[in-house]
């Protein structure tokens, strides 16, 4: 599968964002979901906008893979309990985009890394995906669309 990859800046963007474990992909669903739903609901409580960015941020590969769902917000808005505030700063990205099911992005992970290394770049932050649409938005897996990022 070849994966187009290109180098893009990307702005600083203030984000929540809630860390899970998984030892397996199965095991995603349900904690992802309500990961989000938690991270929107508490933004709205705050009276911060989202941005609109809705990502899966990669904290540590391995068992458990330590997964971050996460927002972007319109305004550093501190944390509290398991809710985490950080900010993606703003710097050059290797940038892939991937059609399809979620299960089968890890072609497009190997293809970014590749794309930076034989760039002479090396990453400067976790890699992360940006959800461009969703189960709601497109029930089709096949079409859905995920740009993977890599700073």
């Amino acid at each position: 599968m070849a994966v187009d990859c290109r180098m893009e800046h990307r702005e600083r963007l203030a984000i929540l964002g809630i860390r899970i474990a998984m030892a397996s992909s199965e095991q995603m669903q349900d904690p992802v979901g309500r990961a989000y739903r938690r991270l929107f609901e508490y933004a709205a409580d705050r009276g911060v906008p989202p941005t609109g960015d809705v990502m899966m941020i990669v904290r540590e590969m391995g068992t458990p893979m330590i997964l971050e769902a996460a927002i972007g917000v319109a305004a550093d808005t501190p944390g509290e309990g398991n809710i985490l505030a950080s900010v993606l700063p703003e710097g050059d990205a290797v940038v892939a985009l991937h059609v399809g099911r979620y299960e089968d992005i890890g072609p497009v992970y190997e293809a970014v890394f590749a794309h930076a290394s034989q760039s002479g770049r090396r990453p400067s932050g976790a890699p992360y995906e940006v959800y461009l649409t969703s189960p709601e938005t497109e029930p089709d897996p096949t079409k859905q669309r995920t740009e993977v990022v890599l700073p």
